[in-house]
């Protein structure tokens, strides 16, 4: 009787002791994830998958979505879709906000933008 309470508290206890783990290791993700990058300079060495508010302009068309975007950090590859180009008219000195994120690539930085807007 006395093998059973023993083994039931293992179990319990090792349960809770990997829950516990388990919780505390996904804290850093999450606030790594929680603030954005706001600078061409930044982005160029963010993570995968960070955030990205980018104030700036579309000085290049690179073709197949691709552009360059330049800020007064410096310039990164950006991928816009063609229909959220298509509904706004925009030139090389058109500042523009770009919300996104890093794709992070073996050679260079790119930024997936998922919203284009006018600087205000």
């Amino acid at each position: 009787m006395k093998t059973k309470y023993t083994a039931i508290a293992l179990i319990l206890g090792s349960t809770l002791f990997n829950q516990a783990f388990a919780a505390t290791n996904v804290q850093p993700a999450q606030a790594a994830k929680a603030t954005s990058v706001s600078t061409v300079v930044n982005a160029n060495t963010a993570m995968d998958d960070q955030d990205v508010v980018l104030t700036g302009y579309i000085v290049d068309s690179l073709g197949d979505e691709m552009y360059t975007f330049q800020d007064s950090t410096g310039v990164i590859t950006v991928e816009i879709d063609d229909d959220d180009m298509a509904a706004i008219d925009i030139d090389a000195t058109t500042q523009v906000v770009l919300v996104g994120e890093v794709d992070a690539e073996p050679n260079a930085n790119t930024i997936a933008v998922d919203n284009i807007t006018l600087a205000k």
